[in-house]
């Protein structure tokens, strides 16, 4: 839904234990217009919406949130100070049509946190 339009995987690269996308804003996406003029920043809605579209590429499943243990919105990500980000994340499928998954959006060098994920996906 919003990426290729809102954002980009820009790279992914993964160890034993985490996967890592690098992201590429798109500073100039119609959302800013309403959110907010002159001082565009990023919804929490859209960034809710790009850490489920991640899960999505790395699992190659549609998917819908159906738990949010944790949600932790702890700096505001405005698009044309932080045009790139990090999402670090955990994925353990845990049944047939689920997975569990822990998630933390970054700037580049890991030492700002934007927001902070604890949730479950499943199967549509």
């Amino acid at each position: 839904m919003l990426k290729e339009s809102y954002f980009i995987i820009a790279e992914k690269t993964r160890n034993e234990n985490e996967i890592r996308f690098q992201i590429e804003l798109s500073p100039f996406h119609e959302v800013y217009k309403g959110h907010f003029p002159g001082m565009p920043v990023c919804p929490g809605v859209c960034n809710m919406e790009m850490l489920k579209e991640c899960v999505e590429e790395e699992t190659g499943q549609k998917l819908i949130l159906t738990n949010l243990s944790q949600c932790k919105f702890s700096a505001v990500i405005k698009p044309e100070e932080n045009p790139l980000l990090l999402i670090n994340m955990n994925i353990e499928k845990t049944e047939e049509n689920s997975f569990k998954t822990k998630a933390k959006i970054t700037d580049l060098e890991n030492s700002k946190v934007f927001v902070e994920f604890k949730g479950e996906f499943q199967i549509k």
